[in-house]
């Protein structure tokens, strides 16, 4: 009985883990997102100013997807970089 409530015990400890590696990993996608609205914006105000709607949109989503996924890399890599300062210390 005592071995089986001790299982039950690393379990939960282990659900507990995986859920605060979950809660990091949370809002990700939330750069590409944001490079993706800012590039629609531009992209239509750019193509608006020279007569070409569609390639102005098209222009402004790659453009906000490459900034956005290179934001998120780099926050990932801050917040790694700070994981590691805490470990030295």
């Amino acid at each position: 009985m005592a071995d089986e409530n001790k299982e039950l015990l690393e379990d939960t400890e282990k659900q507990e883990s995986r859920t605060e590696d979950e809660k990091d990993d949370e809002g990700s996608s939330n750069g590409i997102a944001i490079g993706m609205c800012l590039g629609v914006a531009l992209g239509s105000m750019f193509g608006l100013l020279y007569d070409n709607l569609a390639i102005g949109l098209s222009m402004g989503i790659g453009i906000g997807l490459c900034f956005g996924a290179a934001f998120d890399s780099n926050k990932g890599r801050k917040s790694s970089d700070d994981s590691d300062n805490d470990k030295k210390e």
